[in-house]
């Protein structure tokens, strides 16, 4: 099954109102997303067999915490992943292409590593 991206963006994509109503702080709503944008970047300069097509933040209303999904294509074929700001793989696709889940997890660990090691 395809996904319908436009489907999940409506029902799913975080929005200023969501944002309002979050007990996370500036501040954390701040850095989360720009962590998750600095693994974006990470994944366009890592990954080059595949195309980042899509990069949209998401809103985990439950736990109450950002995170993005990232679309990528080869050809015909796209497969898709959820990080939280965490990072934590919540989401991927059915039958992911096995090496692009391998540069996506070792760009994820790439960062936190300079991150860690980065007083």
């Amino acid at each position: 099954m395809e996904l319908d991206l436009e489907e999940f963006k409506e029902r799913w994509q975080l929005t200023p109102e969501q944002l309002k109503s979050t007990k996370m702080s500036p501040e954390v709503v701040e850095v989360s997303q720009k962590f998750l944008l600095e693994l974006e970047d990470g994944f366009i300069n890592n990954i080059s067999d595949w195309s980042l097509d899509q990069g949209i933040f998401l809103y985990e209303e439950e736990e109450d915490y950002i995170c993005r999904f990232f679309q990528f294509s080869k050809g015909m074929t796209n497969h898709f992943v959820v990080i939280s700001h965490i990072p934590q793989i919540e989401c991927i696709s059915k039958q992911i292409d096995e090496r692009l889940l391998t540069e996506i997890s070792n760009t994820v660990m790439e960062i936190m590593v300079r991150h860690i090691s980065t007083p």
